[in-house]
């Protein structure tokens, strides 16, 4: 419902209860929060040493806001593999939009359309404008899944499919998403 985005946005959502655990989905949404912060539309590209300055503070938030079990003294080998990963990621983001001279057109968008009859909808973590007006769009991924590098190598994956048709064929945004 309107209201529960809503509250939802204003960090007011429930909060389930899960047990407490480190694994791939936690590390995967909270290093993604730092590529959000570390990368924002119309922002310069931060250089290295800002990455390696900045990574450390944006995680701590980010688990504070996401994962607050991981605070504690017994995650701390997680979070410092978890900040040295990132950093290294973020470093390596920063070099490839370089290389492609792309620059953040937006993060977390909201994406709708239409593919054989059947509506979509999604999220994609960035939206990168190339140098010739192009858009790209990005889903940061914190596995490496070779089944999934074959299929994007061989020119077909359907999570690129469905991101392709909800481009091509948008849909306009109904009330309450």
């Amino acid at each position: 419902s309107p209201l529960a985005w809503l509250l939802d946005q204003a960090g007011a959502g429930p909060v389930e209860w899960l047990p407490q655990e480190w694994d791939i989905m936690t590390a995967g949404t909270l290093a993604h929060d730092v590529l959000e912060h570390l990368f924002r539309p119309g922002a310069p590209l931060p250089l290295d040493n800002e990455i390696a300055e900045r990574t450390p503070g944006i995680l701590t938030e980010a688990i504070r806001r996401r994962a607050p079990f991981a605070q504690g003294a017994l995650w701390a080998v997680e979070r410092d593999s978890l900040t040295r990963e990132t950093i290294l990621a973020a470093r390596n983001w920063a070099a490839a939009l370089r290389a492609m001279q792309a620059e953040i057109a937006a993060n977390e968008v909201a994406l709708r359309g239409e593919w054989h009859g059947i509506s979509l909808r999604g999220f994609a973590d960035s939206v990168l404008r190339l140098p010739g007006g192009d858009l790209l769009v990005v889903d940061h991924k914190k596995s490496r899944s070779g089944q999934r590098q074959e299929r994007m190598q061989a020119g077909w994956d359907l999570q690129t499919e469905l991101y392709r048709a909800m481009l091509r064929n948008p849909a306009p945004l109904a009330a309450g998403w």
